[in-house]
Formats: structure tokens, sequence, C-alpha cells
């Protein structure tokens, strides 16, 4: 007789019992099942199970269980369905689809009043701002005479810029 703590487990005895082990490993379970004779009454057992189970018919159920299941599964079903569909699996999309045509709405009719509220005073704005460009160039011209002077020669040369002074000391903002 082998000793109980060299014993297969039990998911061992019953995965020999049903052939559920690779070849090598059924070797060594049915060596060790031929002389142990508590191995052996477990896998008794187990294949005596197996013969039963293999053996047994199901009952299928009457016409009355049959019925009382579907009334049961019917009660469960939403009243209100369109397609075989929930009312809320129904909502849901509708809702989403009508936020998105509002929102598309809005989105357009605020484009349109932006640009008829900002069209004609962005013209404006460039004509202003072209008109004042014109005044400081006509400006300019009227000035040159003022220009022509000793300021012109020192301005060309750019003789203020040698007259920075060159200090460490550096201006506050």
């Amino acid at each position: 007789m082998i000793d109980q703590e060299k014993c297969l487990n039990r998911e061992q005895l019953f995965a020999y019992a049903t052939h559920l082990l690779e070849p090598c490993e059924a070797d060594s379970a049915r060596l060790h099942v031929e002389h142990c004779a508590v191995c052996l009454q477990v896998v008794s057992a187990f294949q005596k199970v197996d013969t039963v189970l293999d053996e047994w018919k199901s009952v299928p159920p009457s016409g009355a269980f049959d019925a009382r299941v579907r009334a049961v599964v019917n009660s469960y079903r939403p009243r209100f369905s369109i397609f075989g569909l929930r009312w809320i699996q129904v909502l849901a999309p509708v809702c989403l689809l009508v936020l998105m045509v509002t929102t598309s709405l809005i989105f357009v009719r605020e484009r349109k009043a932006h640009i008829l509220n900002n069209g004609p005073s962005q013209t404006t704005q460039i004509q202003n701002a072209s008109t004042a460009q014109a005044d400081e160039e006509l400006t300019l011209y009227q000035n040159l005479p003022v220009l022509e002077d000793e300021d012109y020669d020192m301005l060309a040369d750019f003789d203020v810029l040698s007259e920075l002074p060159h200090g460490d000391n550096k201006v506050a903002n």
C-alpha cells in the first residue's frame, strides 16, 4: 500500500476517471490507482456517477410550465414599444436628433446676424483706416520743408544715436 501523502488529489482522480489527463499523466495515475485501494475507491465512485449521468434523460417541461414561463417573461416586457424597443430606447435618439437640429439652427442664425451686424462696420473701419493713413501721408508731405533744415541732415546721419549715454544706469519704466 502507498502512503496517503503520495496519493493523488480528488481533481486528478476525477480527471483520470473521466479520461481528461494527458497520456503520460494518465499512465502515472493508473500505476498509482492499481496499487492504492483508497484512490481506487474514489475513481470507482467517479466512474459510477459518470455512468449514471450518461444514462440520465431529461424530462421535457409540461405545457403548463411553458405557458407560465412565457407569461412571466411577457410581464416584464414594456407596455409601450416601437419596433420592439422600449420607449426610452426610442426617446434618447429622438432627443439627440432634436438637440443637434436646434443647435445647428441657432448657430446658422447667429452667424448670419454676426455677418449682417459686423459687415458694414468692418468696411467702415477699413475705410476710416485708409483715410487716416492718407491724412498722415498728406501731413508728412506738408511738413517736408521743415525736415529740409539742419534736423534733416542730423537724422539722415543718425547723429542722435551717437549722443545716447553709454552708462550702466538703466532707466526704470
